[in-house]
């Protein structure tokens, strides 16, 4: 594929508590004209990022950043990637607010349609697999629909809800998945974050945890290999809190000067990066939840980040620009 955009590289120095810290900062030149990138994924390998936005998705090459395919989707807003957990399939989620909501499962890397559908009735805000043939969505109109992909010629749309689950009084803003797809958590307006079986057979929560004093914008669960499952979440209230859901516990969490709107943990799990609508990044250390590192990013509102192998950040927002962001670490 022909590259289609330049990239350009500057190096900032950060003093923070009396200590330099550099980090190198990639940005993608791009139009002042483009739409706001509002999703990103790392395909499988991590040399490859995706980025959603209005209708049309991008593949870069990671770290350059230079763009190599543009592909556009019948969707009015892609709000929401995830890869498989084999790699083979793309989730985009998004739809028309207030209207519907639609997913489509492409083919990866190919990027041919594999199954779409609705089911939603507003736009689908997130989106986590819970299988290499399953997945759950969560919308605008307050559910969590779990879908499984179908091989009956019969089946229009590819794929067919197996659950709804239902208990969020307002729209559900974010979905992920924990100890190897075994469970579920869900959170949105409502303020609360709601713990599910995979089981198709049970459509009440676990458990209800209601810490938060405001909306809850994003979770995510804590990557590799470790004994205790976590999974965090970034609110409204300036806080991301750090929860063990297998039991109900609240952790720890992080107070921050301004509001998160998306947070990733790092590859090896100690660290959160924290996208904020002042368009910095803060780095937090998942232990001690102390905000280590304060990092500007863009210029306008974080929608989306996501951590690469290499302990830097992807980071996408409000201005259409994407950026990398790589924090100085002291293992």
């Amino acid at each position: 594929m022909i590259p289609r955009s330049s990239s350009m590289i500057r190096t900032v120095h950060v003093w923070l508590t009396g200590l330099p810290l550099a980090f190198v900062l990639f940005s993608c030149s791009l139009s002042a004209a483009n739409p706001p990138i509002t999703a990103m994924a790392f395909d499988p390998t991590g040399q490859t990022l995706v980025s959603g936005s209005q209708n049309a998705i991008s593949v870069r090459q990671w770290p350059s950043l230079i763009e190599t395919d543009s592909h556009p989707v019948e969707m009015d807003r892609i709000l929401d990637l995830d890869f498989s957990p084999d790699g083979h399939h793309l989730l985009l989620v998004g739809g028309l607010p207030g209207v519907t909501g639609i997913w489509r499962v492409l083919s990866w890397p190919e990027l041919s349609l594999v199954a779409s559908g609705k089911g939603h009735e507003d736009v689908i805000h997130s989106s986590a697999w819970l299988s290499d043939e399953r997945f759950v969505t969560g919308g605008a109109d307050n559910h969590v629909l779990d879908w499984q992909l179908s091989n009956d010629a019969t089946d229009e749309v590819g794929a067919k809800i197996v659950r709804r689950l239902v208990g969020h009084s307002r729209r559900v803003l974010s979905v992920a998945t924990f100890d190897a797809g075994r469970r579920l958590v869900s959170a949105g307006i409502d303020r609360s974050l709601r713990v599910w079986t995979n089981d198709v057979g049970v459509a009440a929560p676990l458990r209800v945890l209601d810490n938060h004093t405001d909306s809850v914008r994003h979770l995510t669960a804590r990557p590799g290999d470790h004994p205790t499952a976590y999974v965090a979440s970034a609110s409204a209230d300036r806080s991301v809190r750090i929860w063990q859901p297998a039991i109900g516990r609240l952790v720890r969490f992080a107070r921050l000067p301004t509001e998160p709107l998306c947070i990733a943990w790092t590859a090896d799990g100690n660290y959160i990066g924290a996208g904020c609508i002042d368009g910095k990044i803060r780095i937090i250390n998942a232990d001690t939840v102390e905000v280590e590192q304060t990092l500007p990013a863009l210029n306008g509102w974080i929608y989306s980040v996501v951590a690469s192998k290499d302990d830097s950040f992807a980071v996408a927002g409000s201005n259409g620009e994407v950026v990398r962001v790589q924090p100085a670490f002291v293992h």
